[in-house]
């Protein structure tokens, strides 16, 4: 073999190293909770409706356009309601599975081992711009075990970030090899296959938007300064357009005339003049005219999406962002203080870093950045390379982003990967004691947190789960109440659509406004309202059952329960929770039909129940006129078969026992 075959297999197997160790620390936290929970362990929250979207694709072949089973009675348009397209994937792959392997444990294989192909690929793409196989090492190795990176791509919940980060790393792996690439249609085809890929990042997760931020954000900087790859942006403005035009959410969430895309339009503006004579103009008034033309972009792209367009998702970020700035990222104990959205978005993932849980996920990648970040920063101020600039941005800015919401760990834990493969360049192969000693911290580092992920990995499940009881919870709806509507928490909702079978008024996806608003409706009905007003709500949005998770006014963590949400800590005497949680079976609207330690389930008494059941009660007044205590008996027991808390058949039930106890006899007096 020639020395190029030699540096061809050396790099795939080390590439196939990387990725086997990636997918070997995530399935080995999948064993554990199998081990720790139960072997079918049930995906739950979004994760189980996501699922449930994958079945549905591996069962009958595509997608419902229209799903009366969610949100119902109006139901959800599929594909503008979610970043879909990774459901025919995951569906057409499941097949390759023998079919001893359950369709649940197929799915988190193929979502660990997804998002583990990202480890190789970043490992390539450092390895292409530092020209350093021991750089790509270091990156891909702790990105493969860092806790970071690990805990939320092991496939116990589904979720589309773990299909859409291969593409970004795809996209930025060939965005820095494309200037290192020999020929001119090597580095156009790179710069357009990154795109590509960025494109299909963005169709499979709302939150690559931040990404496109950091990217448009440095962009106009290099702009500025004139070392922008201009090809590059064109490339990458033309797939952004794509994904606004043809894919089905985005173009539903006005993505085109968004704030992101008005950044990205105005940069498209400046890109059109020439090279030379934008070097030409003097630096105040170049940033001047970028300012102006940006903002104006910008503005314009605002008004035209307030009219044309719904609020866009995470669009509710800035709210909760403001809230956090405002109370110093402390959540208040007062819910007065913050609105609905700022109380309810404000709870894990999105909830607030601290110390302990920046050491539970970074317990030795965060301290290692730190001084890698310093590095390239020094190299910054000598080196014209741009991408040495943009990786030292977007690590300091997801820093940033991650102490104010802990759900940016994910990119945080890419780009410090990075940052520390990148900065292990800048140590001079001439220095040999200080490499020694930076490569035995390194070292040093990666055994921390390999043994963190994995010598205890039963800790690194979800823990707040009542797995037992959801699964009696669900096996009974999907006997006894499927397919009729289910009124219940967001907490619950998916999984009683995903396996009890049953169409759900709530859903778990707050990127919705419409959806925000239903549940504060409900927990507002619910806290504030009387059992008879939180009956007539639910009566309204068509539920026949409604399921309550006992657990509502628990002194643990009230910042995290409905009723902190909805700004009633101290409920009324009279509102509904407090019956619910402390007399279910006492209940007038709704009867009580199944309970376990978690869940209770109730027949609403609907309003259409009311109604026949006050036609047997006008029946039973009539035979009680008439002196039929029988007919009147079976009257009122018809009634209270719709109406089991019926006040006048009631009523009628005990004159008619008093009557016979005293020798009353139908159509004749007393004896």
């Amino acid at each position: 073999m020639n020395r190029t075959a030699i540096r061809i297999l050396l790099i795939a197997l080390s590439g196939l190293f990387l990725f086997m160790l990636g997918l070997g620390a995530r399935r080995s936290i999948v064993e554990a909770q199998y081990r720790r929970i139960a072997p079918n362990l049930p995906f739950t929250l979004e994760s189980a409706l996501y699922y449930r979207r994958v079945k549905i694709v591996h069962d009958t072949g595509r997608l419902p356009v229209h799903d009366p089973m969610i949100q119902f009675p109006e139901g959800i348009e599929t594909r503008k309601t979610y970043t879909t397209g990774s459901e025919a994937v995951y569906a057409r792959l499941a097949r390759v599975f023998p079919p001893s392997v359950p369709f649940f444990d197929r799915l988190r294989w193929l979502e660990a081992a997804w998002f583990s192909l990202g480890i190789p690929i970043l490992a390539w793409g450092v390895y292409r711009w530092r020209r350093s196989a021991s750089a790509a090492w270091w990156s891909g190795a702790f990105y493969a075990v860092s806790l970071s990176s690990v805990m939320r791509s092991t496939g116990q919940e589904l979720s589309h970030e773990n299909f859409a980060m291969p593409f970004v790393i795809a996209h930025w792996a060939l965005s820095v090899a494309a200037p290192e690439m020999a020929g001119r249609m090597r580095r156009l085809l790179a710069e357009a296959v990154a795109a590509g890929a960025l494109a299909l990042a963005l169709c499979a997760w709302d939150l690559v938007k931040y990404y496109i931020a950091l990217r448009l954000l440095y962009s106009a900087w290099n702009l500025y300064r004139g070392r922008e790859r201009r090809v590059a942006g064109w490339f990458e403005y033309a797939a952004l357009c794509a994904v606004g035009i043809w894919n089905p959410y985005h173009a539903a969430q006005g993505w085109l005339t968004s704030g992101l895309m008005g950044l990205a339009h105005g940069l498209a503006l400046l890109r059109l003049l020439p090279v030379r004579r934008w070097a030409a103009i003097a630096a105040p008034r170049r940033a001047i005219a970028a300012v102006v033309v940006l903002a104006a972009a910008i503005g314009a792209s605002a008004l035209i999406h307030a009219r044309v367009a719904p609020p866009e998702a995470y669009g509710h970020f800035a709210e909760l962002m403001w809230a956090k700035i405002r109370h110093f990222n402390v959540k208040p104990d007062d819910p007065a203080l913050l609105t609905f959205n700022q109380r309810i978005l404000w709870v894990p993932a999105l909830n607030s870093t601290d110390l302990r849980l920046a050491v539970m996920l970074f317990p030795a990648l965060l301290a290692l950045t730190f001084p890698a970040l310093f590095l390239l920063w020094r190299e910054s101020k000598e080196s014209t390379d741009a991408r040495t600039g943009e990786c030292l941005f977007a690590a300091c800015v997801s820093m940033a982003a991650f102490w104010f919401f802990a759900r940016f760990h994910v990119y945080l834990s890419l780009f410090a990967c990075i940052a520390i493969g990148a900065a292990w360049t800048t140590i001079s192969s001439n220095r040999r004691w200080i490499r020694a000693l930076a490569g035995l911290l390194l070292g040093a580092g990666l055994m921390v947190e390999g043994a963190h992920t994995l010598g205890t990995p039963e800790r690194w499940g979800r823990v707040n789960v009542y797995y037992r009881e959801l699964n009696e919870l669900t096996i009974w709806l999907e006997r006894h109440a499927a397919p009729d509507p289910v009124l219940a928490n967001f907490g619950v909702s998916g999984s009683i659509a995903a396996y009890g079978k049953c169409a759900i008024i709530l859903h778990p996806k707050f990127e919705s406004a419409a959806i925000r608003n239903r549940v504060r409706e409900y927990g507002e009905a619910l806290f504030h309202g009387t059992e008879k007003e939180f009956r007539d709500w639910a009566d309204a949005h068509g539920a026949r059952y409604y399921v309550h998770a006992f657990g509502e006014f628990s002194r643990e963590h009230p910042e995290l329960q409905m009723r902190y949400f909805v700004n009633a800590l101290d409920p009324r005497p009279d509102a509904a929770a407090r019956g619910f949680e402390f007399d279910p079976d006492q209940r007038t609207w709704f009867v009580p039909l199944y309970r376990n330690v978690k869940y209770a389930v109730f027949r609403v008494v609907t309003g259409a129940d009311e109604a026949l059941a006050a036609r047997e009660v006008a029946r039973a007044e009539a035979a009680f006129q008439r002196g039929d205590l029988r007919a009147t008996e079976r009257a009122c027991v018809a009634a209270m078969e719709y109406f089991p808390r019926q006040p006048r058949a009631l009523e009628l039930l005990a004159l008619c026992g008093a009557l016979e106890s005293s020798g009353f006899k139908g159509g004749g007096g007393p004896e």
